[in-house]
C-alpha cells in the first residue's frame, strides 16, 4: 500500500505542475476568440511614423494586411 500511495501521491505532484505550466495559457480557453482577434488587431493598428528630418512613414504589420 505504501508504494501505491507514493506513486498516487507522484501522479498528484507531476499533474499540478502542468496544470501550472499550462495556465499561462488559460486565455485560450477562457476569453472569447474573436474580442481576443479585434483586440489583437486594434494593438497592431498601423501607426504613422515620423523621423526627424524624413517624411512620415506608415509603419503597418505585415501579418495583418488584408485581415479586415
Amino acid at each position: 500500500m505504501s508504494k501505491i500511495s507514493q506513486n498516487l501521491n507522484l501522479i498528484v505532484k507531476n499533474t499540478e505542475n502542468i496544470k501550472k505550466d499550462l495556465q499561462k495559457y488559460s486565455y485560450l480557453w477562457v476569453e472569447d476568440p474573436e474580442e481576443g482577434f479585434d483586440k489583437f488587431l486594434v494593438e497592431n493598428e498601423p501607426k504613422i511614423e515620423k523621423i526627424e528630418g524624413e517624411e512620415e512613414v506608415k509603419r503597418e504589420n505585415i501579418l495583418l494586411k488584408d485581415c479586415r
